[in-house]
């Protein structure tokens, strides 16, 4: 933070700052506040409800820090960046009477880092899930290994978790407790062609089905890109800008405490892995959507339309 005031304090009228926002507090308004002073310009960008966050974390101390700057932080941006409509809707709110530009661009991938993958064929036998994630209580996988529990159909199903994560410890007791041992598997952090051929074995993924653990109603999840890159359709809980209501390769379920009903997973799988062109789809649709040569157009766009305005 010493050095970033020291750039700051020698900014040029010309020089732009682009921030991940660090949370409100003295510090970050001193850097905000000498930026401006030189001349220059601040964004920050926002890929959460900060205040829910700290909260749901129980970090208090700095809850009450972040609500004593907020709006003295906002009051000296230029703009802000959320990844939904739900964050900038919380910006602007928490900005007061000190309304700033604003762009709302979801998440990108880089399209050509990730294979495309090769579909396993569903015979209406076994049917194979695949998270990739660093696992954490929002990622609400507990609701579907419980349903996995609840399940029970003629279809052989399997969970496969490829990942570390402070929640594992949890869920491996309860897949103990549900005796489902043989039908949840924890892989540990996988990479390259040994990451590559779970997308391969497994039919559909598992994206965040406890966001509302998080207190929010949207998301702009990473790996919902990265999945839909490879081309393996997935399921999550709640609404996500860059996939609208009809894209077929995605499955709402509800965003609450129940439990996963797997027979809505099983319909799904049946409707999207019947046709074996469905990953040159996705991929061609994160192509055009999602990879970060469209997302930064959209960013370097607005943030031209912020400096013009100012000159």
């Amino acid at each position: 933070m010493e050095l970033l005031m020291k750039k700051a304090k020698v900014v040029s009228g010309n020089g732009f700052f682009y921030f991940r926002y660090p949370l409100a507090d003295r510090a970050f308004l001193k850097v905000i506040k000498a930026i401006k002073k030189g001349g220059g310009m601040a964004v920050t960008e926002h890929q959460s409800i900060e205040s829910r966050e700290l909260l749901s974390n129980r970090r208090f101390v700095l809850f009450l820090i972040e609500f004593l700057y907020a709006k003295r932080v906002r009051k000296e941006m230029s703009g802000f960046v959320c990844v939904t409509r739900e964050i900038a809707d919380h910006q602007l709110a928490r900005s007061g009477n000190y309304r700033k530009p604003y762009l709302i661009n979801g998440n990108g991938i880089y399209v050509s880092s990730v294979p495309l993958r090769t579909p396993p064929k569903f015979d209406g036998r076994s049917l194979d899930l695949l998270c990739v994630a660093q696992v954490a209580k929002w990622h609400g996988l507990d609701r579907l290994i419980r349903g996995m529990a609840e399940y029970k159909g003629n279809v052989d199903v399997r969970l496969h978790i490829v990942g570390d994560g402070s929640e594992l410890v949890n869920l491996k007791k309860l897949v103990t407790d549900l005796k489902l041992g043989d039908s949840v598997f924890f892989h540990g952090f996988k990479t390259g062609k040994e990451l590559d051929a779970f997308f391969d074995k497994c039919h559909i993924a598992v994206g965040s089905v406890g966001a509302h653990r998080k207190g929010v109603t949207e998301t702009s999840e990473l790996k919902a890109r990265e999945y839909c890159a490879r081309g393996i359709p997935f399921f999550c809980s709640v609404p996500d800008a860059d996939f609208p209501e009809d894209f077929p390769y995605a499955l709402r379920v509800p965003s609450v405490e129940e439990t996963i009903d797997m027979n809505k997973i099983l319909t799904f799988v049946k409707s999207v892995c019947c046709d074996q062109r469905h990953p040159h789809i996705m991929r061609e649709y994160a192509l055009e959507n999602l990879d970060w040569s469209i997302k930064m157009k959209r960013l370097v766009g607005f943030l031209e339309r912020i400096i013009s305005s100012s000159r």
